[in-house]
């Protein structure tokens, strides 16, 4: 009998293409009191593609079981952001060459212009009422908007005050330095990433040897800034690969930065290590000279 209940109820869920858990469990719970039964919905997980919903009876309250299905799918032609073709605001939105970053007013005023030459008022109006434009604490640009069935969507769009580096621009420099700097050849890996870092433009993997560089990042950096990031991530490598200390904090990191010519990381530990490095190498050019001076005594 619960089997069965619980089957009408997914199923509903199912239909209306819900994947947040959130709303999922939300729904779930809300179908249970609106359907009523001995079953009683306590709590529901979405895990790959799944729903598991935890339930128990009015009569057995303690003896808790569980029942999982298979989430549906909104079908793409049915979204708001396939109907309204969202992707190709962002695509135009991503490759203009702007003088700043924009105001969250133009951001807005920009996407609606797009969605008002739509000829479907009811999916327009649907996410005109629910549009929400916003910059995260990191800064980067998030607009919000609701789907027919109450999940969120996020467009995070780019901006670009410059036109960036690409990949193969990249790989090339990488190459080229490497063999430069440690007469070998570059063997890792470097690709952009949609991750939005907010003081790194570009990281190192260690487990992956691979240098991973915001998308976000690359358009609003100079090429030097970027081919100095690129050299910084290369000094990683290298010394990570070559089985020597690698992080922002070592000594030997940061003697290979400097011979170089890249610059150091601004994170606080790492420029405490820097601080520490000149310290050391201060008092061993004195050690030095007091040695030398010892040896003109004799």
């Amino acid at each position: 009998m619960c089997e069965e209940y619980l089957k009408k109820l997914s199923q509903i869920v199912i239909n209306e293409g819900l994947r947040d858990t959130f709303k999922t469990q939300k729904r779930l719970i809300e179908l249970n009191k609106m359907y009523s039964s001995d079953t009683v919905i306590y709590h529901s997980d979405n895990i790959r593609g799944k729903c598991i919903v935890y339930y128990g009876s009015i009569t057995d309250p303690a003896a808790i079981d569980t029942y999982e299905f298979k989430l549906g799918k909104v079908k793409k032609e049915e979204t708001i952001s396939n109907v309204l073709k969202l992707n190709m605001w962002e695509e135009r939105f991503n490759n203009t060459i702007r003088d700043g970053k924009p105001t969250l007013e133009y951001i807005k005023s920009d996407i609606l212009i797009w969605v008002n030459e739509s000829k479907n008022n009811k999916y327009k109006k649907q996410f005109i009422e629910t549009l929400n434009v916003f910059y995260k604490y990191t800064g980067q640009i998030i607009v919000l908007y609701k789907e027919f069935n109450g999940e969120l969507k996020r467009i995070k769009p780019i901006y670009k005050i410059n036109a960036g580096i690409s990949l193969e621009e990249l790989y090339t420099y990488a190459k080229y330095k490497s063999e430069e700097f440690w007469c070998r050849e570059f063997t890792g890996k470097i690709m952009f990433v949609k991750t939005y870092w907010n003081r790194q433009l570009g990281v190192f993997f260690p487990d992956s040897e691979t240098i991973k560089f915001s998308e976000y990042m690359n358009g609003t950096q100079t090429k030097e800034k970027i081919f100095d990031t690129l050299v910084h991530e290369l000094v990683h490598w290298h010394l990570h690969t070559s089985g020597k200390k690698y992080r922002d904090e070592d000594f030997e990191f940061i003697e290979e930065c400097l011979r170089v010519g890249c610059g150091l990381s601004d994170a606080a530990g790492a420029q405490r290590a820097y601080r520490d490095y000149c310290v050391s190498l201060n008092l061993s050019n004195k050690n030095m000279n007091m040695g030398e001076l010892n040896e003109l005594s004799i």
